[in-house]
Order: structure tokens, then C-alpha cells, then sequence
């Protein structure tokens, strides 16, 4: 009966996560994490703030890497109180074929300045 219970556990929709380091950008004091996942066999992507700003702030993932990032591939769900979750169209594994990518946290809605990056990998 334990096996069985095992077994369903096992077969959850929900994959574990890989969590990326955002780190901060220009004396912004704003870092935080990116958490990547998949349910139903869709990519899953949270991302947290710390020092975020008292506005709603848009982040992307863009094509490139922090260093040399290039045009948004993937928008994510605006961040309000410093946290966000967006369910991509892809899998997980769909996502990170693109690689090289960035997440990349900006000052607000209108004001793209870079905040935070953090680069994604296997």
C-alpha cells in the first residue's frame, strides 16, 4: 500500500523546482530568486523581490544573459508586493533550449531601468 502511495506521489504533475539567484543591478538593493517549475506540463516561473519598490514592477525573460541581454522572449506577470507568477505556453525543458536567457526585474511598468538579473541554466 506504501508503494502505491509512493508511486502517486511520484507521478504529481508538479516537478520540482530549479531556483536562479537575481542578483542586483546598479545599487538598485533590490535581489531575490527565481524559482523555475512545471505543472501539467507547463514551465512555471516565481519570481521574489527583496527591496522591492512600492510599484508594480514588469519582468521578462529575455534572450541572452545579464552580461548581454537581448529582446524580451517571454513577458512575466507584473511583480506586486515584490513577487510574481507566470505560466508559460512551454515546458520546462522547451524553455531552457532557448538558452542562453535572462530574468530580468525592471524599476516599474514604465520604467525599464534593470533592477535585478539573473541568468538561467540546467
Amino acid at each position: 500500500e506504501s508503494k502505491d502511495k509512493m508511486d502517486a506521489d511520484s507521478s504529481d504533475e508538479e516537478q520540482t523546482s530549479d531556483s536562479i539567484i537575481l542578483e542586483e543591478q546598479d545599487d538598485s538593493n533590490q535581489s531575490g530568486t527565481v524559482m523555475l517549475g512545471e505543472s501539467d506540463g507547463k514551465a512555471t516561473v516565481s519570481v521574489r523581490i527583496l527591496g522591492s519598490s512600492e510599484k508594480a514592477q514588469s519582468a521578462h525573460i529575455h534572450n541572452g544573459s545579464c552580461a548581454y541581454p537581448g529582446a524580451v522572449k517571454y513577458p512575466l506577470t507584473t511583480l506586486a508586493d515584490g513577487s510574481s507568477k507566470t505560466t508559460l505556453d512551454i515546458s520546462q525543458q522547451q524553455l531552457l533550449w532557448g538558452l542562453p536567457l535572462a530574468v530580468i526585474v525592471h524599476t516599474s511598468a514604465t520604467d525599464e531601468t534593470v533592477v535585478a538579473c539573473g541568468d538561467l541554466s540546467y
